[in-house]
């Protein structure tokens, strides 16, 4: 017997959303209806409408009889022989196309925003209220009207004061506004929205400072009692009218040991002071005081510094935490209230975060059992098709489980489709260990199987190939990177790229081009002029032989795509090649490049060259806009030289 649940585990190009769209297919073919009872839901507009759009024209397809492949999947997925698909599949279609907004392939955002609305009263919400998606907005009318209440709320007050003093005193920026509005981003990661609840009920209470005073007073204890014992072993060694040069490695060894501890540096036992406890290496071999020092060592300082490091492990690990906790606890404090002005200022307006929904509906669904929740939202769905699981963060998915536990439990089909290697960059806080393993736990072993889509349908063989040698040592790479101690961790890292081998498609196994990589490594070096060339000027002189090689091959600049790591490099990156095309007096290569930077009306060369102008003729003192001024026009000019320059520029 087929288990009802199928969890989908694919890599990049292996047709995620093609067999999502053939399974929800499957499902609606079962009556013309029976659309309205499945719900597929992704991460972004863009993905739902690329699903919508594929539904569609695969319904199509199957009802003009135009595409024997998609046939053959329903055939294996169904029980309807090719007629009776043809005939289920326009039946299907129609209905669709005449009952629309029952067609629910959402992302999971919309989705969550049509339950909430559903409990806007239990939830103490107006039935009227707006979905602010600008989260910044709301923090910066927020930061506003806590700066008002400087010097009106003492506590408040207090903390910034404490908040800047720290910041001070470590070195740190103390712009205020600045900061609050970086700890403000806190607040709107999921993670933060665990303990929410829990922190505005501790706002405004004295118990927070009496808490951070007694954590005050336990470092000070600590940190007393081993600069005290620092400061006893000193004492001896200088009563005894040595210095730290006369023990073995002075200031490195276990000499310098005790002295960082009585100077307040409270440095843990290394491998020389660990020797030290164990009766080694006191004193250096050639000094005079060998004996005078073992004799110290034997009497005193030896029992001494086993005590200190049996001191150090046993309280190390309380006086990291208390330093951790009071290193962030003024940014606590003006969190605190910070929360409280982000509530009034939504209250005022009327207005719900989207980030305030998981949190939101997390209280809903907990609450309430699955058919109450549908009889409030007007819609049951059976079947539940999750595209980009790997996107879905723990909450989301909390969130999702009981529907589709219940779902399931009703003998429903459901699936979920993702990458987990994707996962592990925890875009839009995706948590890679659901995926992995939980999933199939909150599912339960005999009701979900597992299906691994090995076909790669984008890419070309070679590329393939480098892709499965590359994950093959990938798991090793990141233990490595991670060093974890616990096995459990190199387990899972193992078993995230279990999956990830592919096989090319029967068209790329055809095609006589089977695509390449090349990876190139660039260090700095001299030039002919006895000149640094920077690996990145290399890197740049590299790309245009590429882009020339490649143009000779027949290719066409919108077959090539460019990548980096930030949008200032992929700014450095257009300007460059834009000025080597402006250099280029006639040539057969193009290096003109599209993108959303290379659009930005700000980044034209024109509408700079109009700034640094009019800076200039408001102020004919300011050199930098004559320079910038000559330059810019320098690059838009082709026979630049002998006509722009500072000598003729009032031509401008």
């Amino acid at each position: 017997m087929t288990a009802p649940f199928k969890i989908y585990k694919s890599s990049a190009g292996s047709g995620k959303t093609y067999t999502l769209a053939l399974d929800y297919i499957a499902l609606a073919l079962r009556e013309p209806s029976y659309y309205k009872s499945i719900l597929a839901v992704t991460f972004t507009n863009k993905a739902m409408q690329e699903m919508k759009g594929r539904i569609i024209e695969f319904l199509d397809k199957l009802a003009k009889g135009e595409d024997n492949t998609l046939e053959e999947e329903i055939v294996k997925r169904t029980d309807f022989d090719p007629t009776d698909i043809r005939v289920r599949a326009g039946a299907t279609l129609s209905a669709i196309l005449h009952g629309y907004s029952g067609f629910a392939v959402k992302t999971i955002d919309s989705f969550f925003q049509q339950v909430l609305r559903a409990f806007t009263r239990e939830l103490g919400l107006q039935g009227d209220f707006e979905l602010e998606l600008d989260s910044n907005k709301v923090i910066e009318a927020a930061i506003d009207k806590l700066l008002l209440d400087l010097g009106k709320d003492k506590d408040l007050t207090n903390w910034l004061v404490d908040f800047v003093k720290d910041r001070i005193e470590n070195d740190k920026k103390y712009d205020v506004k600045e900061e609050i509005r970086t700890l403000a981003n806190e607040i709107h990661k999921e993670e933060f929205g665990y303990y929410q609840k829990t922190l505005e009920k501790l706002a405004g209470k004295p118990s927070i400072r009496k808490f951070q005073n007694k954590l005050f007073q336990q470092r000070n204890a600590l940190e007393t009692e081993m600069e005290r014992r620092g400061k006893e072993a000193m004492q001896r060694i200088e009563n005894a009218g040595f210095g730290l040069d006369d023990f073995s490695y002075g200031k490195g060894g276990v000499a310098g040991f005790f002295d960082k501890w009585a100077n307040g540096d409270f440095a843990a036992p290394g491998a020389r002071v660990l020797s030290a406890a164990d009766g080694n290496g006191w004193y250096k071999k050639a000094s005079p005081h060998a004996n005078a020092i073992q004799q110290l060592a034997d009497d005193f300082l030896q029992g001494h510094l086993v005590g200190m490091i049996e001191y150090y492990a046993e309280n190390n690990p309380k006086l990291v935490s208390i330093n951790s906790i009071l290193k962030d606890f003024y940014s606590f404090g003006v969190i605190l209230k910070l929360l409280s002005k982000i509530q009034e200022y939504k209250q005022e307006e009327d207005i719900l975060l989207l980030a305030d929904t998981p949190p939101l509906i997390r209280e809903i669904i907990g609450e309430n059992p699955t058919p109450f929740i549908y009889e409030k939202v007007g819609t049951k769905f059976q079947h539940y098709l999750i595209d980009e699981f790997q996107d879905t963060s723990a909450l989301q998915w909390e969130n999702f489980k009981p529907l589709v536990t219940n779902s399931i439990a009703d003998g429903s089909e459901g699936l979920v489709v993702g990458d987990v290697k994707q996962s592990i960059y925890r875009w839009r806080g995706g948590d890679w260990k659901l995926l992995l393993e939980k999933v199939e736990a909150d599912i339960g072993k005999g009701f979900y199987e597992i299906e691994n889509l090995e076909t790669n349908w984008r890419s070309l063989e070679n590329v393939i190939d480098f892709n499965n040698q590359l994950y093959a040592v990938s798991p090793d790479i990141v233990k490595s990177l991670v060093n974890s101690p616990n096995p459990e961790n190199e387990d899972i890292i193992t078993r995230a790229y279990a999956s990830a081998q592919q096989t090319a498609s029967p068209k790329a196994i055809k095609n006589k081009n089977k695509g390449a990589v090349v990876i190139r490594f660039f260090e700095a070096e001299e030039d002919e002029n006895g000149e640094l060339n920077g690996w990145k000027e290399l890197a740049k002189l590299n790309l245009i032989s590429q882009l020339i090689e490649l143009q000779d091959k027949g290719y066409a600049l919108k077959d090539i795509a460019l990548l980096v790591r930030n949008n200032s490099e992929g700014n450095e990156l257009i300007n460059y090649l834009l000025n080597y095309q402006a250099g280029l007096e006639e040539s057969k290569y193009r290096f003109d490049v599209i993108s959303k930077e290379a659009l930005a009306i700000r980044d034209a060369q024109v509408v700079q060259c109009i700034i640094h102008a009019m800076s200039y003729i408001h102020n004919e003192d300011n050199t930098i806009s004559l320079a910038a001024l000559v330059n810019t026009r320098l690059r838009l000019l082709t026979n630049t030289d002998s006509i722009w320059s500072p000598s003729n520029i009032d031509q401008l």
